[in-house]
């Protein structure tokens, strides 16, 4: 099996040099590297231009490609991972700093041919490079449930109330890009590639060790704060509306994705209906009267035809909808 990196940039003079040093430092040494820019304005691409015939040197395939017009994030990763070549395609952000064996970690997990994508915990660094006494799965705040999903390789709850996936972290077979092209505008690249992977069928794992630096700085282009729907100040009601708004605009474009995948028998059905289920109630979650007698009544509708099982805790959900008293922990 052949290695990939798909290294997207944008204006990422400050720590591109770093990054991508590391990749040179690999113990498994990839096999390409393909180096995407957005429409950088500053000396990003002349650091991408220094780093191509270094590569090259070493043995490894490495282009570089610049668009004259920005196409977004999520537009720019797709454009990337559509060019690379290898078996298994690593994801890389323009400013944190790999591990030396993050590829000789994550690479024999693919051994396994029920596995479809990768994803792995990282060290948290400032903009600086000084290490913060924290992980991006802390960070992230994983529960003993999402953990035990997670190991088992389980989407199926975990994958619908919030998205726990970093792209910097991910690496998956290139053949996955047949389901989940062209990417949705609506759902960032991290939360898509795991989504559509699941649904597909195949197998999502997950390493808890940390493979690599994940930096945070001012100038992130998403962070780890862009997944939460709360704000501060917001009151319960409003914290529970953007909540599952949030849920409504992240699985919709999955399930429709899914319902056109299901033609060409490119689809799990079995997982594709637990997307559906979670959509269903969403929706009607979203859409609960005010009134509580009303709301009584659609509460339990959904419960008898089993939408509330599609929940980790769909008992203490569904009493909670009955009264909405629960304030944040109705987020679940």
């Amino acid at each position: 099996m052949r290695c990939s990196i798909v290294v997207c940039t944008r204006n990422g003079e400050l720590f591109l040099e770093e990054q991508l040093a590391s990749f040179l430092r690999q113990e498994h040494r990839p096999d390409e590297i393909i180096i995407c820019d957005d429409a950088s304005s500053d000396a990003t691409p002349s650091i991408i231009d220094g780093f191509v015939p270094q590569a090259t040197s070493l043995g490894i395939e490495c282009r570089g490609y610049r668009h004259q017009s920005p196409l977004g994030v999520t537009g720019n990763f797709e454009f990337a991972c559509g060019h690379a070549t290898g078996d298994i395609i690593f994801l890389s952000d323009q400013d944190d700093r790999w591990h030396e064996g993050k590829i000789a970690t994550i690479f024999p997990l693919f051994v396994d041919p029920a596995v479809v994508l990768v994803n792995s915990n990282a060290g948290l660094i400032d903009g600086e490079g000084r290490t913060i006494n924290e992980t991006l799965f802390d960070r992230l705040r994983f529960d003993d449930r999402e953990r035990k999903a997670l190991v088992a390789g389980d989407l199926a709850k975990v994958g619908a109330y919030k998205n726990l996936f970093t792209g910097a972290t991910m690496a998956f077979r290139r053949v996955l890009l047949d389901s989940a092209l062209p990417f949705s505008l609506q759902v960032h690249h991290d939360d898509w590639l795991p989504q559509i992977a699941w649904i597909s069928g195949g197998k999502v794992q997950t390493v808890f060790e940390r493979l690599m630096d994940y930096r945070l700085h001012s100038a992130n282009t998403i962070g780890l704060g862009d997944h939460a729907s709360s704000k501060p100040g917001q009151s319960p009601s409003s914290r529970l509306s953007s909540y599952l708004n949030d849920q409504v605009s992240r699985l919709s474009p999955v399930v429709e994705h899914g319902n056109f995948l299901a033609a060409s028998g490119k689809i799990s059905m079995e997982r594709l209906q637990v997307r559906r289920r979670q959509l269903e109630l969403a929706q009607r979650r979203a859409n609960y009267s005010a009134n509580p007698i009303i709301r009584s009544g659609q509460v339990l509708k959904a419960a008898s035809g089993g939408l509330y099982a599609s929940m980790f805790r769909p008992w203490r959900t569904g009493f909670l909808d009955l009264f909405r008293t629960a304030g944040e922990r109705q987020l679940s």
